[in-house]
């Protein structure tokens, strides 16, 4: 990023990174990034978080699409789990998985786009993206009795069960069998591992290049939709910053935010916060795909009086560590609006 257009000091946390794709009207990708391609590449050294949970959305309804489903609004969707079964609506599932960012919906979305395809797709198009274990493990473990009690958290798999798709105006059934899942994969620590590039180019890609994904439109829609409906307080900030300094009439704005309060790292316990955007042109101009992270220690956080989760999410913008600084999410605004992006 272009730190010596900004006139006042620039400050980030203590770990931190930003890839910027920029889409010309003419559909051309140029990147930017915070450091430089190999820092924008690396995925193993911060936590994504619920910022990936765009990821299963995408690649489920690409599972349902190649199925002949084409209406998602009256589909009904039924996990066989061993604890009983769990119906849900597609519009439900993807609505609590994208908006207020629950973990149960994200893991189901995995299982029903099929973890091991997940894996295949991602390797295929070259996405540094893995999505390794389910969240919530415990509480996934008693829903599911897809993993023994016995079996140590970490080495939970997506292991999947019986689910079957019914369209509830046609009656058009499809059985997907219960699937073994895919290997760990980049960071096999973590519950998923990723890189800003990986995930600024999925986004991007879904928005602006998107035939890789062959989604029926029905189907496109209710993810743009869902992406593009605010969340939760707290969760808007990163984006309102950025569009606090560029008009916002100019833009539609997508995004998928992630937080972590507290994860124990080499040197610390850590917070992150995360977000993955894309703002598409309405005037033939420009358009971005972008991924940002914030991580910091909580014992700094809190000796500047960050205590509440809000107040954390805000680590990534203008006057947070201080009144006369430049954060992440202001810079990203003003280099827009500069036309240096």
């Amino acid at each position: 990023m272009e730190r010596e257009k900004m006139s006042r000091e620039f400050k980030a946390p203590s770990r931190a990174d930003v890839t910027i794709i920029k889409v010309s009207p003419e559909n051309i990708k140029t990147h930017h990034h915070y450091i430089d391609e190999t820092a924008s590449r690396k995925s193993d050294n911060w936590y994504p978080a619920s910022t990936v949970k765009f990821v299963p959305a995408i690649l489920a309804a690409k599972r349902l699409s190649e199925s002949g489903f084409e209406d998602p609004d009256n589909l009904q969707i039924t996990f066989h789990y061993a604890q009983g079964v769990q119906v849900r609506s597609w519009t439900d599932l993807i609505d609590k998985a994208l908006r207020p960012s629950k973990n149960i919906p994200y893991n189901e979305l995995v299982i029903l786009a099929g973890h091991k395809n997940i894996n295949e797709f991602l390797i295929q198009h070259s996405f540094d993206i893995a999505l390794n274990k389910p969240y919530t493990k415990k509480a996934w473990k008693q829903l599911t009795g897809l993993n023994p009690a016995t079996l140590p958290d970490d080495n939970h798999t997506f292991k999947g069960c019986r689910i079957t798709v019914k369209n509830t105006q046609t009656s058009k059934t499809v059985i997907y069998d219960a699937a073994r899942p895919g290997a760990y994969r980049l960071d096999t620590t973590r519950s998923s591992s990723c890189s800003t590039l990986g995930l600024a180019e999925f986004l991007c890609d879904f928005f602006f290049f998107n035939s890789k994904f062959k989604l029926h439109a029905a189907f496109e829609s209710s993810i743009e939709n869902k992406m593009k409906e605010r969340k939760s307080v707290g969760m808007e900030n990163f984006v309102d910053a950025i569009m606090g300094q560029i008009p916002s009439s100019e833009y539609e704005v997508y995004h998928k935010p992630g937080y972590l309060n507290g994860i124990t790292e080499l040197d610390g316990l850590f917070v992150y916060w995360c977000d993955t955007i894309v703002l598409k042109s309405l005037n033939k101009a420009n358009s971005y795909a972008i991924c940002a992270y914030g991580g910091e220690k909580k014992k700094i956080l809190a000796g500047i009086g960050k205590n509440t989760k809000v107040e954390k999410q805000s680590m990534l913008n203008s006057n947070y560590y201080t009144n006369t600084q430049l954060g992440i999410s202001e810079a990203i605004g003003t280099l827009i609006k500069g036309g240096d992006i």
